[in-house]
């Protein structure tokens, strides 16, 4: 479990968010130490454990003495029913009922149907990166956000400004200029800018400034204005009143106020209401710079489009970090489990899995960003520990006992585990539920998914498989717990 925890994170920090990388990094390093742990301190309490048992200690007070039984109940306690009660319940009860032809029938049904519609559902994931989502319920953020999208229809307070950068060139030049200007017309005219808001172009106006003082150089057609007097004109510009609001929007060089190392000219966007029309946005600001014939070449950004370049590669991303995770826990699995049709089995439910944990984005109204992605990545290692230790015990049983006696088999002794398993996990993310913001709410709601799934699909649908295809192994020996179910099973069904 350990083993394909790390490799399936390992390959999970391939991908380019770096969200999800930084995550996967930390979650190996994580399980790295809580093995190590489990191999030194954990064994060490456990062999203290096992010496209190035998010198009949109690577990809370160590320095009691428990009191020996007699001999005919230690008699008697030898020869019941040594497994525990989960054991009974999952050997006797829930096996043979889950295995019964029409119950296995049925189950087969409702895992096809939910697989399929999780297949349909998954093909109308949105991408989104909402930013209130990063704010706590009773944040005055998340009033400005709802009240935002309410007026405005956007997240982003409704219109996105965003700006047109231009390097450290020759400013006093004709052709940059021309080029500058044909980059600010090319970006007004697309059809992400909003034209009703205009731009905010200081070397327009500064050339109309300087047409309307008539003390400096234009070329010869009058349309730039160039040379020597570039410059002192710029000043003169900035030192108006009116125009100061451009200051701000060119840096000059530390100490010398002759050189222009950046420069911009803002925009404002059309509304963005989804993911689509913000990818859009993106790639054609992007495209329009990468025309440009500057050196530097100019570049056009908004801090908003970290979010728009997220969701432009969050589905490739996240499909390719589930598909390297796949692979990997399958390497491991081929090496662990005893019959190169248990790793197929294995791929089947990982690969019904994922498609179900994708197909729950959109039943629980949760898109796919960041958040999400860290969540599926991590599942997949989670969710092979509730089928590979069944599968691993199948396989190692007595091809002598039928299909059926072995998944009952596998069932008694790994449903008990596999089911403390679920309910640790469960009690350790109910308490997100109650969380106070938007994040660790779905969180709880992937996880809760994350168990559902992989447990369902692991102790009901698994043995069901087991039960009618699963592989035969021959051994040279049967294992005395193996003969026991035998007996168990026939009583139980007499």
């Amino acid at each position: 479990s350990t083993l394909t925890n790390i490799v399936a994170l390992s390959f999970g920090s391939m991908t380019k968010i770096q969200a999800v990388k930084w995550f996967c990094y930390y979650a190996v390093t994580s399980f790295f130490f809580i093995y190590l742990a489990h191999l030194t301190v954990f064994i060490a309490i456990l062999t203290l454990d096992a010496k209190r048992v035998e010198a009949r200690r109690a577990d809370c007070f160590v320095c009691m003495n428990v009191k020996e039984t007699d001999e005919n109940s230690k008699g008697s306690l030898e020869n019941s029913d040594e497994r525990s009660r989960l054991q009974r319940f999952f050997g006797d009860i829930y096996g043979p009922a889950l295995l019964k032809p029409y119950v296995s029938i049925i189950i087969v049904l409702l895992f096809v149907a939910m697989s399929s519609i999780s297949g349909y559902l998954s093909t109308m994931i949105t991408t989104e990166f909402n930013l209130r989502i990063l704010t706590s319920d009773d944040s005055y953020l998340r009033e400005f956000y709802d009240v935002s999208t309410e007026l405005f229809g956007s997240n982003d307070a409704g219109r996105v400004p965003t700006s047109l950068y231009v390097g450290k060139v020759d400013y006093s030049s004709y052709s940059v200029q021309e080029e500058i200007d044909r980059l600010v017309e090319a970006l007004f005219d697309s059809d992400t800018i909003d034209e009703t808001l205009g731009k905010e172009d200081w070397l327009a106006e500064l050339r109309t400034f300087a047409n309307l003082t008539g003390s400096f150089n234009f070329s010869a057609d009058g349309k730039y204005l160039v040379g020597s007097s570039f410059i002192p004109a710029l000043h003169l510009f900035l030192s108006q009143s009116q125009f100061k609001r451009f200051e701000d929007d060119i840096i000059f060089g530390e100490n010398d106020n002759q050189t222009i190392l950046f420069s911009r000219i803002n925009f404002q966007h059309n509304q963005l209401g989804n993911s689509d029309k913000e990818i859009n946005a993106l790639e054609t600001t992007q495209e329009i710079a990468e025309t440009s014939t500057l050196e530097p070449q100019p570049f056009v950004v908004f801090f908003a489009y970290q979010f728009y370049d997220l969701n432009r590669i969050i589905v490739p991303q996240t499909v390719q970090g589930l598909l390297f995770a796949l692979v990997a826990v399958l390497i491991i699995c081929s090496v662990m489990l005893v019959h190169p049709f248990s790793v197929f089995m294995a791929a089947l439910l990982l690969g019904m899995i994922i498609v179900n944990l994708l197909g729950s984005l959109v039943w629980w109204n949760i898109d796919l960003n960041s958040v999400s992605a860290i969540n599926l990545t991590m599942a997949i290692g989670l969710v092979i520990d509730y089928s590979a230790h069944i599968l691993h015990y199948f396989g190692t049983l007595d091809h002598t006992l039928s299909r059926r006696e072995r998944s009952i088999l596998a069932l008694q002794e790994m449903g008990p585990p596999v089911f403390m398993g679920i309910c640790t996990t469960l009690l350790g993310v109910i308490p997100l539920a109650f969380a106070n913001n938007e994040i660790f709410r779905t969180f709880f709601r992937q996880f809760l998914t994350i168990v559902f799934v992989g447990g369902s699909h692991g102790m009901i649908l698994l043995p069901v498989l087991l039960a009618y295809v699963g592989p035969s192994i021959p051994r040279n020996k049967t294992t005395k717990i193996a003969a026991d179910l035998k007996a168990s099973v026939t009583d139980a069904e007499v």
